[in-house]
């Protein structure tokens, strides 16, 4: 990732690209909104660590420690050791630059009874890296030579697993830093990768989502109606209560008030219709400013009550609040549907019941005749 290759060019004391910088934090930002919102445990863990890191890259210790701490908290949820420990040596670095030797040398020591972390080659190398760096900084140069002896012998082990015998040869004249530099190349490419494999994930959970939503009120759209209906079918669902609902004067609203207006308050009716079919219930955007609620195992009569909550809470809803002197209401037509019928003709029924409520003053509810 290029949130690491800036924590090694800072380590490396190199010129730090502020460009790379802010587009790599949007990105990862960005990343985390979407790995909150799925409790993604080790997505979260990952951007709190190269959050972190580059709130260190840009001088912020404070602000970087914070990450540090939540990326290890996370990654424990997670049971993600190898993270635990990648995260333990940016923190390690951090406390060692600020002095507090004894903390650091907690931290990786933390990392050495992961017995699982350590088999893998390259986080071990790593680990005899930075406990090399961090002996160096605590003038404990006893220690530091030992580690860095051990981190030359895993450098060429690597080399070994990895190259064809002629580099192998070449390999071996070149002096610790040209070997960092080529594996600092290797990491990006790999995390580069690593946020390819993301944003095409986060762009095929955005299409099925886009596929089954309706994107002004997070609403169900008629695809999710349809998967929804299927499904009810499959777990033995025999019937359903629709409400079919219209909000009054709209065009009237939009007119008055301006379409963004009008956007806000579809926005707050899908809202007061999604918390009313809650439990079990299905809430749908029809098109325009006509929703549509079902009830699974509840017949027109029994809805009735609900609907008329429904067009009391739409309202009685405090619409000054989006603009002055705006009121809202709605009329709602009821059916019974059975799902071995035709939901179409349900739903004809249901606009009928809508239109006879339209008729007899609108903000009304009406249900077919018993």
């Amino acid at each position: 990732m290029a949130a690491r290759a800036l924590g090694e060019h800072r380590l490396a004391r190199k010129e730090i690209d502020a460009l790379l910088l802010t587009r790599t934090e949007e990105q990862l930002q960005s990343i985390m909104i979407e790995a909150q919102a799925e409790n993604l445990s080790y997505e979260i863990a990952e951007c709190h660590c190269y959050l972190g890191l580059l709130a260190w890259t840009r001088g912020e210790d404070a602000v970087a420690a914070s990450g540090y701490v939540a990326a290890i908290a996370a990654c424990q949820a997670a049971q993600d050791e190898v993270l635990e420990a990648e995260t333990s040596y940016w923190y390690a670095y951090l406390l060692a630059g600020q002095g507090a030797f004894d903390e650091a040398q907690s931290l990786l020591a933390g990392v050495e009874a992961m017995e699982q972390v350590l088999v893998v080659p390259r986080m071990k190398l790593r680990h005899f890296d930075m406990r090399f760096r961090i002996a160096e900084m605590a003038g404990d140069w006893r220690a530091a030579f030992d580690h860095h002896r051990i981190y030359h012998e895993l450098v060429v082990e690597d080399y070994r697993r990895l190259a064809s015998a002629r580099a192998y040869t070449m390999k071996l004249a070149l002096d610790l830093e040209t070997m960092r530099r080529k594996e600092d190349s290797a990491r990006l490419e790999r995390e580069r990768l690593l946020e390819e494999n993301l944003r095409l994930a986060a762009e095929q959970r955005e299409a099925v989502l886009a596929s089954r939503t309706d994107p002004l009120t997070g609403l169900g759209n008629r695809r999710e109606l349809q998967l929804r209906c299927r499904d009810w079918a499959d777990t033995g669902v025999t019937h359903a209560a629709l409400m079919l609902c219209d909000i009054d004067h709209f065009k009237r609203i939009n007119d008055v008030f301006s379409h963004s207006i009008g956007d806000i308050v579809l926005a707050r009716v899908a809202g007061l219709l999604g918390d009313a079919g809650a439990e079990g219930g299905l809430a749908i955007r029809m098109g325009g400013e006509e929703f549509l609620l079902l009830l699974p195992g509840t017949r027109a009569a029994d809805a009735f009550a609900a609907a008329e909550r429904l067009r009391l809470r739409v309202q009685d809803h405090d619409w000054s609040e989006v603009a002055p002197k705006l009121e809202v209401a709605c009329s709602i037509g009821l059916a019974d549907w059975s799902l071995a019928d035709s939901l179409e003709a349900a739903l004809q029924v249901a606009d009928a019941n809508l239109y006879a409520a339209k008729n007899a003053g609108r903000n009304r509810c009406m249900a077919p005749a018993p």
